[in-house]
C-alpha cells in the first residue's frame, strides 16, 4: 500500500455498507439536503441520525479485532460484497474512497469493517481490497472541515487505527507467514504515525500552537495509539525487526509540547520496559537500543525545561 493512513469518507456515498443495506436512502437523503427546502434539510439531518444509530448498532454485536480471525471465509466474503457495493449509480463505495471531509460515523464503520475483515485482508491474496480499504484513512487522518484541519475526525481515526492493530499483531508470529510479510505489516500500521510525527517535527514540537487543546486531543490519541501497537507487538519491538515502532516515537513524542501526552508516552515505555525486562537489556546491549533511549531521555529533559521555563516566565 502507498500508505498506512487511509481517507475519510467516501464521497457523497454516506451510508455504503453503515448497516448492511439503507446505502440509496442516505445518498438520496444527502442530495435532498442540499437543497434550500427546510424539509429536505431535516431528512438529510434525519438520514444522517439513522446512519450513526445503524453504525453504534453494529458496534455492539460485532466481535472483538482479536477474534475475528476466527471468521469463516464465507462470512468475510460477504462483508466484503456489502463493503464494496456503490450506494447509488454513479457514487463510489463510501469505505473505499479517499475523501477528507472526516465524517465520524464513516470513520466509526471503517473501524467495524476491519475489526471483521482486519486479518484476512492482512493476507497476499487480499491486497488489493486492503488498498482500497485504506483509502478512507488516508483522507481521514488529515480531514477537514472547511480550510480547518478537523481534529475530532483525525483523532478519532488513530482510536479506529488501533483496531487494525488489534488484528494484525496476532499474525505477527503466523507459520504461514513468507520472508519479510511480519516487516511489511508492521511498516503499515507505523506508517500514520510517522507521517503525523514528521509533519509535526517540521512545523516545531516544542511550542504549542494556537489551536492547542484540539491538535493536542488528536496527538494524544495517536500517542495512545502507539503505546497499544507497542504493548501488543511485545516481544517484537525490541527485537531488530521492530527499530521501526522506537523510530517514529522518541523524539516527536518525548519532546512534544502536550504535558498529558508526554506522561503517557513515558509512563507507557517504564512500563513495557519493567515488564520485559531481559528483553530490554538485550535491546540496551545493540547500539541501536542505547542510541534510542539517550535521545528518549535527552528530548525529554528537554521538553520539561522548556515547558518549566515558558510557565515561570508567564509567572514573571
Amino acid at each position: 500500500p502507498a500508505d498506512g493512513g487511509g481517507g475519510g469518507s467516501g464521497g457523497n456515498g454516506k451510508d455504503a455498507g453503515g448497516s448492511g443495506g439503507s446505502g440509496n436512502d442516505v445518498a438520496v437523503s444527502d442530495a435532498d439536503g442540499d437543497g434550500a427546502d427546510g424539509s429536505s434539510s431535516r431528512a438529510g439531518g434525519e438520514a444522517r441520525q439513522r446512519c450513526e444509530s445503524a453504525v453504534e448498532l453494529l458496534g455492539s454485536v460485532l466481535p472483538w479485532p482479536e477474534h475475528a480471525h476466527a471468521m469463516p471465509l464465507s462470512l468475510c466474503w460477504a462483508v466484503w460484497a456489502v463493503v464494496e457495493k456503490p450506494p447509488a449509480a454513479g457514487l463510489p463505495p463510501a469505505l473505499l474512497h479517499k475523501s477528507k471531509d472526516g465524517r465520524i460515523w464513516l470513520i466509526k464503520l471503517w473501524g467495524h469493517v476491519i475489526s471483521l475483515l482486519g486479518g484476512w485482508l492482512a493476507h497476499p491474496p487480499q491486497r488489493e481490497k486492503l488498498n482500497q480499504l485504506l483509502q478512507l484513512p488516508t483522507g481521514a487522518f488529515v480531514a477537514k472541515e472547511g480550510e480547518l484541519p478537523a481534529y475530532e475526525a483525525r483523532a478519532l481515526m488513530f482510536v479506529m487505527w488501533r483496531r487494525l492493530v488489534a488484528a494484525w499483531v496476532p499474525l505477527m508470529d503466523d507459520p504461514a507467514n513468507a520472508p519479510g510479510d511480519a516487516e511489511k505489516r508492521l511498516r503499515l500500521l507505523v506508517m500514520p504515525l510517522r507521517d503525523l510525527w514528521k509533519k509535526e517535527e517540521a512545523g516545531g514540537l516544542m511550542r504549542p500552537p494556537p489551536d492547542s487543546a484540539r491538535l493536542g486531543a488528536a496527538h494524544l490519541e495517536a500517542a495512545r495509539g502507539w503505546c497499544e501497537l507497542t504493548r501488543s507487538l511485545a516481544r517484537h519491538a525490541l527485537c531488530p525487526g521492530g527499530e521501526l515502532v522506537w523510530q517514529v516515537a522518541v523524539r516527536s513524542m518525548a519532546a512534544h509540547w502536550h504535558p498529558e501526552l508526554r506522561c503517557t508516552f513515558l509512563a507507557c515505555v517504564d512500563s513495557f520496559f519493567r515488564q520485559h525486562p531481559k528483553l530490554t537489556g538485550l535491546w540496551l546491549c545493540r547500539a541501536q537500543g542505547r542510541r534510542t533511549l539517550s535521545e528518549l531521555l535527552s528530548a525529554s529533559l528537554s521538553s520539561e525545561a522548556q515547558t518549566r521555563f515558558r510557565l515561570a516566565a508567564r509567572a514573571g
